[in-house]
This record gives structure tokens, C-alpha cells and sequence, in this order.
């Protein structure tokens, strides 16, 4: 065998030795194509973690959200409850009084408050409410001023502190909601006692909400005089909660308002005295100052916009007081207001027996 065939025989033989390499292993992608393949399967795994990653991080915002919502809407209906001033009692002050308890529609609550009665026996009454999470106490020892001016006035007097408020029972708190039948229970409690009651209702802040929403629910009710009240529980808690939650309406409101109604398990849009005053026809006073930052005036001049010309409606409104306090620090003008209305009241009003 000469010089050129041995060469071209180790030639063949390397060739068969580097193809049964490749053969048998194959552990390699030759040529462009190749190359594209691995990118394009390198590129699709790093796209699905950035995807799993962008879902696992909106889980967690979403879940943070949720936590928080859920937080701040169990703490709006189970406040802590207010035992300030309950100490005191009208009779440091005064004020011939007796401890009252009656019940509320919902659910037999126990309620508990004070009853005043005016020298001449009548049947003038008039049912006295508190905000929210407060009690009949609500502007501490000025409330007992309230009181002696309504018995000043000739009215006798009945005020309580709604569930889950003061010393009354009950573990939840509905800005208006399930209150409603607390002071349809002590409008029962009243004619009950006083077949022949003609009773007015006088509310600040959620007290003054309730009193709108229940006006037209009882016959024996005459008069309302409501000193800074929401319009619509949706559409103030809509616009105001961030101001209670200290939180960005947007995301957490809405959430907030959704797993509130989920908890109570009732439909807020029902909660507006706006709406419910359509059915109340005697005199009404809404009162509300400008300098509000808890409930803007704008919920009180709705009220009356709606009704002005079409019921018998009078509209105080002041500069300086803040939240529901126009009888404390506007007190002149205040009381002056409020007398003039009683005035109004007596004059329109059927003669009672007394």
C-alpha cells in the first residue's frame, strides 16, 4: 500500500469515528438553526418567571389590599365603645331624672338611657340622639345645657345610647343602618307610656341621619330638627371615608364599602335621608356649619335643596362650629335658631291634652 492510500484510508476512518460520535451521543445542535431554537426556549422560560413573578407580587398587593380593607371596615362597625362622661347623670345638674331601659326591633337589644320630665305634666316629648360612637353624653357636660333647654321649652325629654354605644347592649355599630330600629324602640317605648305623645326628634351627626330616616316610620313623630347630617350613606362614606381611613380612596375605599356590606349583610344604598324624608310631612330643621370637615355642609344643603318650596323646611346654616358643635360654640345664634322653630312647631300644631 502506497503513501495515498494509507492516507485516504486514516481519512475514512476518521470521518466513520466522528459520525458514530455524533450518532451515539448526540449531545449537539449544529448550525444556525439550532442556535435560534435554544434562544427562542431560553427566551420563553425567562418570560414565564418574569410572568409568575408579576402574578405573585399582584397576589400579594391584592391579598395586602384585601387585609387592610378588611381591617379598617371591621374597626368602622365595631368601634371602640365610649363610656366617657356616664359617670355624670342630670341630677349634678339639676335635672329631675329617671333610668330608663327599653328594647330595640332588631334583635331585643338592650337599651339603656334617661328620661325628663317638665313640671306641668304634657305630652310634649322629645327624643334626643347621638353620633357615631359616642352616647347621650355627646358634648360632655354641655349636653346637660341641651337638656335644660328643651325642658325650658316645655318638652320632656328621652335620650339613650344606641347599640354598641355607652351602656346599651349590642356589638356592632351601621353608621344609621340597624339603628333605625333602635329609635323605632324607643318611639314605642314613648307611646307605650304615652298613648297621647306627640314626640320631635332632634339628632347631630349620625343621630340626626337616624332621625331623617325614621321620621316617616312613626305616626307619633312631629317634628325633626337634624344639626349635620349625611345626605346618602353611600355617597358620604364614597367621598369621605379616606378622611376616617386615612387611606387613598382608590383602591381601598371601594373594597372597604364591599366587605362592609358583605359583613353586615345588607345593601348601604338603602341608608339615605335624603330618600326617606320624602315620607315625613311635618316641620323639619337641618342645621350645618361651614366649617364642618366630617360631614361637609354640602350633605345638609342637599337636604334642603330637594325640598325647599315642597315641605315645611327651615336651613340654619353656620360659620365657625366644627363637626355637629354650632350649639356650643355658635350658642346665641344656635339656641335663637332652634327657639324660633319650636315657635313655629307650637303654632302649626294640633292642640294637645293634656
Amino acid at each position: 500500500m502506497d503513501t495515498h492510500d494509507v492516507h485516504a484510508q486514516d481519512a475514512h476512518d476518521a470521518h466513520e469515528v466522528s459520525t458514530q460520535s455524533v450518532q451515539v451521543g448526540k449531545p449537539v445542535v449544529v448550525g444556525q438553526q439550532g442556535q435560534d431554537v435554544m434562544q427562542s426556549t431560553r427566551k420563553g422560560i425567562r418570560i414565564k418567571r418574569l410572568f409568575l413573578s408579576l402574578l405573585t407580587i399582584l397576589l400579594i398587593i391584592a391579598l395586602a389590599i384585601t387585609g387592610v380593607s378588611y381591617y379598617v371596615g371591621y374597626s368602622l362597625i365595631h368601634p371602640q365603645r365610649n363610656l366617657q362622661y356616664l359617670n355624670l347623670t342630670p341630677a349634678a345638674y339639676h335635672i329631675p331624672y329617671q333610668n330608663v331601659t327599653f328594647y330595640s326591633r332588631r334583635d331585643h337589644i338592650r337599651l339603656d338611657g334617661w328620661e325628663m320630665r317638665t313640671v306641668a305634666a304634657q305630652h310634649r316629648w322629645v327624643i334626643i340622639s347621638h353620633g357615631y360612637a359616642g352616647n347621650r353624653l355627646f358634648w360632655g357636660k354641655d349636653t346637660f345645657r341641651l337638656y335644660q333647654f328643651f325642658l325650658q321649652q316645655g318638652y320632656n325629654i328621652a335620650t339613650f345610647d344606641y347599640s354598641d354605644s355607652g351602656k346599651s347592649g349590642g356589638d356592632t355599630s351601621t353608621v344609621g343602618i340597624w339603628e333605625q330600629a333602635d329609635l323605632l324602640g324607643a318611639l314605642d317605648d314613648l307611646e307605650q307610656q304615652d298613648p297621647q305623645a306627640s314626640i320631635g326628634l332632634y339628632g347631630i351627626s349620625q343621630g340626626a341621619a337616624i332621625s331623617l330616616l325614621v321620621a316617616g316610620q312613626h305616626a307619633h313623630v312631629s317634628f325633626v330638627i337634624a344639626d349635620s347630617s349625611f345626605a346618602d350613606l353611600h355617597s358620604f362614606l364614597s367621598k369621605n371615608l379616606p378622611t376616617w381611613s386615612h387611606l387613598p380612596t382608590i383602591p381601598f375605599t371601594p373594597v372597604i364599602l364591599l366587605l362592609v356590606q358583605a359583613m353586615l349583610q345588607q345593601n348601604i344604598d338603602n341608608t339615605s335621608p335624603l330618600k326617606a324624608l320624602a315620607s315625613f310631612h311635618g316641620p323639619i330643621l337641618l342645621t350645618h356649619s361651614r366649617a364642618d370637615q366630617s360631614i361637609p355642609v354640602e350633605n345638609s344643603r342637599q337636604i334642603y335643596a330637594a325640598y325647599k318650596g315642597k315641605k315645611d323646611i327651615t336651613y340654619k346654616e353656620f360659620a365657625i362650629s366644627s363637626h355637629a358643635h354650632e350649639f356650643v360654640t355658635e350658642h346665641a345664634a344656635y339656641v335663637a335658631t332652634v327657639e324660633a322653630f319650636l315657635a313655629h312647631v307650637n303654632r302649626i300644631a294640633i292642640p294637645l291634652k293634656t
